[in-house]
């Protein structure tokens, strides 16, 4: 029944999410027209597009079984991917024992994470990587405590799955299954030495095999493990970076003492940057709330909390190597540790209902109240302050439609608004140009020119028959982005 609530709190987020926010994310556009490319059996074109070549073929797979155009497909793979999401960190829960009160605050806790609602409309591969290493922990707990071959399995399963959609999944299952043999004991620990002696052999023959196969072959395909090639050698010169950075800081210093601290400037704030996003990211006002009025305790005794501790250690290190290596971190890379972060909460919320008698009548009245007034302000804060701020690409993408012929020859200068036009085959965004006129020559029609993002030049300049290119439509977003129509021909 719980989950089933948890899949409805899940619908209803998205819903609101994208009555917030409906203009799909740049990443999701693209992964739409190689979802697109591949239908039209041209995949080489496709990974033009994006390289991750599984996930959109998902799309593909979704529309062609249920008739649904592909930007519906790829929102259905979406909502179910977060329902997984937010059931995975239910069966968390569970599997650690926690009443109903407790698995009904869980509910209460994701639902109430601010950055998570606000990806929500998003298409993004990592709300199946999330779902998929949420569901591999519960699996792993349960094989702990019972030692049953099946959740070992199936955590597995998941964990080889979940590599599929993000590459870091690659060092969560080194890490774990490194980790597992020094936290459990008994038949359960001699069972995953079996497991692990067995899958190690088996990679090694099929790695061996897949390398004298296929090592001189001329056909590059993007893989998880090409992936973490590339990372490899990019941490290789992330010493050189750093170093680098540090010298640039040490120049701007004041004088010979301040330089001196040039390192210390540099990590330290490399490191008050990943803490900040990963605060913001985790459910902080509820995590400030039960750090105050609850009595925390840390407790490593149990197999299940050095597992949570390891899946949330190496996530740590992963966003350590992601600010040390890219100079940032963004909430999708920080949000596997966010969320582990918050499966202590509802257990803490439930310790504070539990204090009644402990504390005046009033003051457990007011935190009652607090508790759940504060995820309420969270959800339904984003709907107060939505202002469109985006909706102008939608209104022009419409305007389009109901005013110029459908066989017009239209040039986009950017992708946002020929996507929410609806013919995916219309890929001029793909050819920049600086001219107008050039744009003429080719017997463009129309030319959607975005915030003049590629460099429109020569606006002015006449055209070479039917004189100044005449703006028909125009309209300003509130950050100050511009889409204007140009009329560069009559009609044929």
């Amino acid at each position: 029944m719980l989950y089933l609530l948890c899949a409805l709190v899940s619908i209803i987020l998205f819903a609101t999410s994208m009555y917030v926010d409906d203009i799909m994310n740049n990443d999701g556009m693209d992964y739409i027209y190689a979802a697109h490319e591949y239908m039209a059996g041209d995949p080489v074109r496709a990974l033009s597009f994006r390289p991750e070549k599984y996930f959109s073929q998902q799309f593909v797979i979704l529309s062609q079984v249920t008739s649904l155009p592909l930007k519906y497909s790829a929102f259905t793979f979406s909502v179910l991917s977060q329902i997984a999401l937010m059931c995975g960190f239910l069966a968390v829960i569970r599997a650690l024992n926690g009443s109903t009160t407790v698995q009904i605050l869980a509910i209460v806790v994701i639902a109430s994470m601010s950055d998570f609602n606000e990806l929500r409309p998003h298409i993004i591969r990592g709300f199946s990587f999330w779902a998929s290493q949420l569901w591999a922990l519960w699996a792993i707990i349960l094989f702990a405590a019972s030692a049953r071959w099946r959740y070992l399995l199936l955590w597995a399963t998941l964990s080889t799955i979940s590599i599929l959609f993000r590459t870091e999944a690659i060092v969560y299952f080194i890490g774990i299954a490194a980790l597992i043999p020094l936290v459990i004991d008994g038949i359960a620990r001699k069972r995953f030495l079996i497991f692990a002696g067995v899958t190690l052999g088996t990679i090694l023959l099929i790695g061996s095999f897949h390398y004298f196969y296929k090592h001189n072959l001329d056909n590059p395909t993007f893989t998880p493990s090409a992936k973490l090639q590339m990372e490899v050698s990019k941490a290789a010169k992330m010493a050189t970076m750093l170093n680098q950075q540090k010298e640039l800081i040490r120049e701007t210093m004041p004088n010979e003492w301040a330089r001196g601290t040039a390192s210390h400037m540099l990590i330290g704030g490399l490191l008050f940057h990943a803490l900040q996003t990963l605060l913001n990211t985790t459910n902080y006002l509820l995590l400030l709330f039960v750090l105050l009025f609850s009595k925390v305790k840390l407790s490593l005794k149990k197999p299940s909390d050095k597992l949570i501790m390891g899946y949330f250690t190496i996530g740590v290190l992963i966003i350590f190597y992601t600010v040390a290596s890219r100079f940032f971190v963004t909430n999708r890379y920080v949000f596997m540790p966010a969320l582990l972060l918050c499966i202590p909460i509802p257990f803490l919320l439930n310790q504070i209902l539990l204090q009644k008698i402990d504390m005046s009548k009033i003051r457990y009245n007011l935190l009652c109240v607090a508790m759940f007034i504060l995820p309420f302000l969270v959800v339904i804060e984003p709907v107060v302050r939505d202002d469109d701020k985006k909706l102008y690409i939608r209104t022009a993408a419409t305007w389009i439609g109901d005013k110029l012929p459908a066989s017009a020859k239209i040039y986009y200068n950017d992708k946002d608004i020929a996507f929410y036009v609806g013919d995916y085959s219309e890929q001029s965004f793909l050819r920049p140009t600086d001219s107008l006129v050039e744009l003429h020559r080719q017997h463009y029609q129309y030319a959607v020119i975005h915030s003049k993002r590629l460099g429109i030049k020569e606006l002015h300049q006449p055209t070479p028959r039917k004189g100044e290119p005449q703006i028909v439509y125009s309209d300003i977003s509130p950050k100050g982005y511009t889409i204007n129509i140009y009329k560069i021909q009559e009609n044929p």
